[in-house]
């Protein structure tokens, strides 16, 4: 199929006002796309929100938040505009896309164009942020911010919601030691979850008590659902690509041990080393010294040069 005849459905989920300017540079994103398109903007916090046509490309519908925003995205893709645009490939994204990691930068951001996108559809490839750790379980798994996957995936998987009981994983009153005995979580998954949710540089952690319990459990059931998604599709032999230039540079970086992934000192030193590197040049040099298209059109060449060599 012809690049500009493949069609990409996007998938925007809001809830509310939490991340304000993330709709507006997500439509950015959108409106340089020149394959055949639709946007569904899914309002997870009006549930019952009819659908409306906002313009020739652009819809806006309710969402469902009974699995927050992985069953929101569910119900756009089985709606009737849907499926109706027969789409080849999906973009889905959510209002966090730009708060995480080192947010607008070439760290934290996939890069995309239409050449992309076509590699996505034609190698039949899930892809955005991949992040790998040497450990059980977490080998590696899609972030689920902003990513791209193709069609045929959705179709083979029926649903992108993995699990939709948090009982299954944690037990129902808040306790010293919440996780209940699972096949699905072992203990690295326990721990990296756990320290996730709880650390404080993420969203300034979450001090868990009894008082927040039920909080804690909505973000546990989302962070399996998007654990899952990606163990799912790669056991079905399909190919799980980062999107992210450069990311392996970073994607472990880290300044004390965490516990659920060994200290290597050769790591740790290359982390922290192109850490600097990327604060102090890109950050405040690039820019002055005209280096920000430069630095733009090597992350795309290095992402397609990637995928380009996947069979």
């Amino acid at each position: 199929m012809p690049t500009d005849k493949i069609r990409i459905l996007i998938l925007f989920l809001t809830y509310g006002d939490r991340y304000k300017g993330s709709l507006e540079k997500f439509l950015e994103i959108c409106r340089q796309i020149g394959l055949e398109k639709r946007l569904i903007i899914i309002r997870n916090d009006s549930e019952n929100l009819h659908i409306k046509q906002l313009n020739d490309w652009t819809f806006e519908m309710g969402g469902d938040n009974s699995v927050f925003e992985f069953s929101g995205w569910q119900k756009a893709i089985d709606s009737e505009i849907a499926h109706s645009f027969v789409p080849d490939v999906y973009l889905i994204a959510n209002d966090a896309f730009l708060a995480t990691g080192l947010a607008n930068s070439f760290y934290a951001l996939p890069v995309l164009d239409e050449e992309i996108i076509r590699i996505v559809y034609e190698k039949k490839l899930l892809a955005g942020r991949k992040l790998n750790y040497s450990v059980k379980g977490l080998d590696s798994f899609i972030q689920t911010h902003f990513f791209l996957i193709s069609a045929e995936i959705i179709k083979k998987i029926g649903s992108i919601v993995s699990e939709n009981l948090s009982e299954k994983f944690l037990k129902s009153e808040y306790s010293a030691d919440v996780f209940t005995e699972s096949k699905i979580l072992g203990e690295p998954l326990k721990k990296f979850i756990y320290y996730t949710l709880t650390q404080r540089w993420h969203n300034k952690g979450l001090k868990l008590s009894s008082q927040n319990y039920n909080n804690f459990k909505r973000k546990v059931l989302c962070a399996i659902n998007e654990i899952l998604l990606s163990n799912r599709i790669e056991k079905l032999n399909y190919k799980i690509v980062d999107l992210t230039p450069f990311h392996s540079l970073f994607n472990s970086f880290y300044i004390l041990p965490v516990p659920f992934r060994p200290v290597i000192l050769f790591q740790f030193i290359r982390r922290i080393t192109f850490s600097i590197f990327y604060i102090l040049f890109h950050n405040t040099y690039s820019k002055k010294i005209g280096l920000e298209k430069w630095f733009t059109e090597m992350r795309l060449l290095n992402v397609k040069s990637k995928l380009s060599r996947i069979n």
